[in-house]
């Protein structure tokens, strides 16, 4: 379960990196990011010749992924801006 549904922080890292991510299908709660940002691909490890696929697309279709990210990028990172949002919430 905790597979399925965590979210590392290297997958974040990546995406605040404005690196597009490879996404494991089984990962529910990262896919449907991905397909929220179109900020990396989701892949099917039992379909390798799709897989390949997806990745060739998204090698083609690089700069798009980082213009999505660079798009949505203040969802990613954490910065003194959303830390004094924070503290005003809390308080």
């Amino acid at each position: 379960m905790n597979d399925i549904l965590s979210l590392p922080h290297k997958y974040y890292d990546s995406l605040a990196a404005g690196t597009p991510v490879i996404v494991k299908n089984s990962f529910t709660t990262m896919c449907n990011e991905v397909r929220r940002y179109g900020c990396g691909i989701i892949i099917d490890v039992h379909d390798v010749p799709a897989s390949i696929n997806e990745i060739l697309k998204a090698y083609e279709n690089y700069g798009s992924l980082q213009q999505n990210l660079i798009n949505c990028i203040d969802n990613f990172v954490w910065d003194k801006e959303k830390e004094e949002q924070f503290i005003n919430f809390i308080i």
